[in-house]
């Protein structure tokens, strides 16, 4: 039996609307329950591909890039060959999209519910890492593959944020102080990782706080379906033998699953 979908309430403000997401979650108000794999849109980046089960993969850009750009970075980085395993999205958000916002929350469940997706893999970097870690903690029931790398920022399952944006306090100031980005910081996931796989990572020349906070999150999440992914480069997406070996490791996981 396939589960009542609500209807969406009318908000008179923002903040009301805000209020309102911070305590409900935006699945209950879209219907996937008839989910089944179909042709993508070719505005948010569609590669046919994969005869695997869960062979769509969401790249989620970082802060201040596009999905267009991502693509074309994956692309060039990555190579088209090894991008082809997978049906993939690169949707684009607006900041704060990287503390999972309720309207960024609502934009990538509707793309998922527009193109009759019920599970995918996650990828993302920096801002995007941010986002796809918050999102999977939400959404579990979707995502069986996060691959967080970066993150200036994390949050545990448990509701505790840390990492350079905590350490240099740039939730001081604009546009990170907001109530979206303060609200975030303190939610917990509602059941816990649950049996999510997870690859976390980041660049060995990064910032030291960068480096040891994925390690801080990995160790909260760190299971046998789980992987630390450690690369040669400074703040930036795995290039070369590197990005080779990264998707490599996220194809054997995919085909545990």
């Amino acid at each position: 039996m396939s589960m009542q979908v609500k209807s969406k309430p009318t908000f008179r403000t923002e903040d009301e609307e805000r209020e309102f997401w911070a305590d409900h979650s935006p699945l209950d108000y879209f219907d996937l329950s008839a989910a089944k794999r179909a042709s993508l849109n070719a505005s948010v980046g569609y590669k046919r591909s994969g005869m695997n089960p869960v062979s769509e993969l969401v790249i989620i850009h970082g802060t201040e890039s596009s999905g267009e750009e991502t693509k074309k970075l994956l692309e060039a980085n990555v190579g088209r060959e090894i991008l082809a395993r997978y049906r993939c999205l690169y949707p684009s958000f607006r900041t704060p999209y990287q503390f999972l916002s309720p309207a960024a929350d609502r934009q990538m469940l509707e793309i998922l519910n527009r193109n009759h997706i019920s599970r995918a893999c996650m990828l993302g970097f920096s801002g995007g890492a941010q986002f796809a870690h918050r999102f999977t903690l939400m959404h579990p029931e979707i995502i069986v593959l996060a691959v967080c790398l970066s993150a200036g920022c994390w949050t545990s399952p448990a509701g505790k944020s840390y990492g350079m944006m905590v350490e240099e306090g740039w939730f001081d100031k604009e546009p990170w102080s907001g109530t979206e980005v303060t609200m975030a910081l303190s939610r917990k996931a509602p059941h816990g990782p649950r049996n999510t796989k997870w690859i976390i990572g980041c660049g060995s020349l990064d910032k030291a706080s960068r480096i040891s906070s994925a390690k801080r999150f990995f160790s909260e999440i760190a299971s046998g379906a789980s992987d630390y992914f450690e690369y040669s480069a400074s703040h930036e997406w795995p290039k070369g033998e590197d990005a080779v070996r990264l998707f490599d490791l996220l194809e054997k996981r995919r085909r545990e699953m």
